[in-house]
């Protein structure tokens, strides 16, 4: 019985509510090695077992280093994602045989340069860069879909910044609509 990211992530998401307004914080954001991580991680591990055969100091030296650099690039993922204010602005609107549109707001207290990705589905996703801005306002477009009301099921949004070791990502049920 082996469980998937995404259904792992469909899971936690099933049990969060449904908000106006989400803040980020550690409650909320998940964290795990990306595959060029993976990599970088095993890499380390053949270093080691090199530095411990060979008792080479500046190959202890290295490993330790670049170690330290993948913990340090969790640790600055997750303070550049973390802060982050998303919320649903106004009801979008739109026509039969449209594009549904729902409309949101990212905000942050920091003017920290960030580089997002957001989008309804995993597999297409938009990029935003932040460079110096402090709020950005979104419009997400889904499939067309029949008249009425409809909400927006899952928000999913990552980051791999700065170095790309690490991928932190979250699933939001924002309180989104569209009429």
């Amino acid at each position: 019985m082996f469980f998937s990211l995404d259904q792992l992530s469909k899971w936690l998401s099933a049990k969060s509510p449904r908000k106006k307004k989400f803040i980020l914080t550690q409650k909320n954001i998940y964290i795990f090695p990306s595959s060029f991580g993976l990599a970088f991680l095993v890499s380390l591990v053949i270093m080691l077992l090199t530095a411990i055969n060979y008792q080479s100091s500046l190959i202890y030296l290295f490993t330790f280093f670049l170690g330290a650099i993948f913990f340090l690039s969790i640790w600055a993922c997750f303070l550049n994602f973390s802060g982050l204010k998303v919320e649903a602005i106004v009801p979008g609107r739109c026509f039969e045989n449209e594009l549904v549109q729902y409309k949101c707001r990212l905000s942050r207290a920091k003017r920290l340069p960030l580089s997002l990705s957001i989008g309804l589905e995993k597999n297409k996703l938009e990029p935003i860069p932040f460079t110096m801005q402090s709020c950005v306002d979104l419009s997400l477009l889904a499939p067309k879909k029949a008249r009425g009301r409809h909400k927006l099921d899952r928000l999913y949004i990552e980051t791999r910044f700065p170095f790309g070791l690490v991928l932190a990502w979250t699933w939001l049920k924002l309180d989104a609509e569209c009429w």
